[in-house]
C-alpha cells in the first residue's frame, strides 16, 4: 500500500495489522512521530477492531461475533 500523505498513518496501520507491505511520505516531523509509535503498538497488538476470521464485521455487531453467526458465502 502506498499512501503520499502519511498524516496520522492509519491506512499503514491497517496495512502493517494485516501482514501487508506499505510505503508513505510525510513532511511534518510530529506526524512522523505518531506514525513511528502507531507502527510500534501495531506490530505489539495486530488485532484489528472488528475484523474477525477473515470477516470485517459491521459497528455494533458483537453480540452476533459471540453467537458464532458467520456471513454467507457468495
Amino acid at each position: 500500500m502506498f499512501d503520499p500523505f502519511l498524516g496520522s498513518a492509519t491506512a499503514a496501520v491497517v496495512a502493517e495489522k494485516l501482514g501487508r507491505c506499505w510505503a508513505g511520505f510525510e513532511i511534518n516531523e510530529e506526524y512522523l512521530c505518531w506514525v513511528q509509535k502507531r507502527i510500534v503498538a501495531a506490530r505489539v497488538d495486530p488485532t484489528i477492531q472488528g475484523y474477525d476470521d477473515k470477516v470485517f464485521w459491521e459497528r455494533n455487531s458483537l453480540s452476533g461475533q459471540r453467537s458464532g453467526y458467520r456471513l454467507p458465502k457468495r
